[in-house]
């Protein structure tokens, strides 16, 4: 990762599990990210890669909701039950956000929760096995398995650090304004 220059801004922000219960948060951090390092003409990559880090961080770090219940017969409609469920109960835990654009034009995005964090190194591993690994599934198969594959293909760098519960990306700015899809995020707007 690239060491930050004492002169730029870092803007972090914690989300509670009250906030973590509000559905429009992760709209409105995409916009708000957008609009701090000037991507407000972003297409919807930079959307994809904050959806990614947030919902994985909320369902598996702080709700500890395993995805292997998607394989399972009705498996993403008992997910999406049991994550409600476990939304409703939801009175502890937090997911921090922190964005910093280095001297290198570079958005840094770290999301850090309150999980007990996960394997990656053993998942990772197992991205990089062909036939059978989570990245052949994910090809071959709609249940689970995407998000890293998609973090990897979106962003310049990605690294998990200390036990799982934290992850760092990197991505280019000007890559996330030349990678325009067709299709604007809601609510922003050029100036």
């Amino acid at each position: 990762m690239q060491t930050s220059n004492p002169h730029q801004d870092i803007i972090r922000w914690q989300f509670s599990a009250e906030q973590l219960k509000d559905a429009e948060l992760v709209a409105r951090l995409v916009q708000r990210i957008a609009i701090a390092c000037d991507l407000r003409n972003a297409g919807t990559n930079l959307q994809l890669i904050v959806v990614e880090l947030i919902n994985n961080a909320l369902d598996h770090g702080v709700l500890k909701l395993s995805s292997d219940l998607k394989a399972e017969p009705n498996g993403f409609t008992r997910y999406y039950k049991e994550r409600e469920r476990r939304l409703n109960d939801l009175h502890s835990g937090w997911v921090e956000v922190t964005i910093e654009v280095t001297a290198a034009e570079t958005l840094c995005l770290r999301v850090h929760d309150s999980g007990d964090g996960f394997d990656y190194r053993g998942h990772w591993a197992q991205l990089a096995v062909q036939p059978g690994s989570v990245a052949h599934r994910a090809a071959t198969d709609d249940t689970y398995g995407r998000g890293l594959i998609i973090l990897k293909d979106l962003c310049d760098q990605v690294v998990h650090v200390g036990c799982g519960n934290e992850v760092v990306v990197e991505v280019r700015l000007d890559t996330l304004r030349t990678r325009q899809s067709e299709h604007r995020l809601p609510g922003i707007e050029s100036a």
